[in-house]
């Protein structure tokens, strides 16, 4: 099966950064990583235009779960993300909040929880007007 739709990305830079760090990004409709290899499960036969913020055009290559290891050592599978060759960062977005992850921001700091549980599952700190 090939599913094939557009995204939207309201992220764009050309610095190289972690392969480890992943940005919240409110502006994303989507998570996405141009880092194939930290795919736990990935299905090669969706594919997507993404959009970035400077108008110019990706495509993913490719949908599936990947696994973001918290500071505490915690792992947490993260499911429906893109996989977007030659895409410079890792980008979390607003899909958390739909997978029963509410996130908030306040004082300086963004909090995501598991509504389940009831618990912070990832703390991260505001630098330089960015959270990662």
């Amino acid at each position: 099966m090939n599913a094939s739709k557009q995204e939207i990305l309201f992220y764009s830079n050309d610095n190289l950064v972690s392969q480890n760090m992943w940005y919240l990004d409110s502006g994303c409709s989507n998570h996405m990583t141009g880092n194939r290899d930290i795919f736990e499960k990935l299905d090669p036969n969706v594919s997507s235009q993404i959009i970035l913020s400077d108008g110019s055009q990706r495509s993913a290559k490719g949908k599936g779960t990947i696994a973001i290891h918290t500071k505490e050592g915690n792992k947490k599978l993260i499911t429906d993300v893109l996989s977007v060759p030659n895409l410079w960062h890792n980008l979390l977005c607003g899909q958390l909040i739909q997978k029963d992850y509410p996130v908030y921001f306040d004082d300086g700091r963004c909090r995501i929880f598991d509504k389940k549980k009831n618990v912070v599952t990832v703390n991260v700190e505001m630098r330089n007007k960015n959270f990662h």
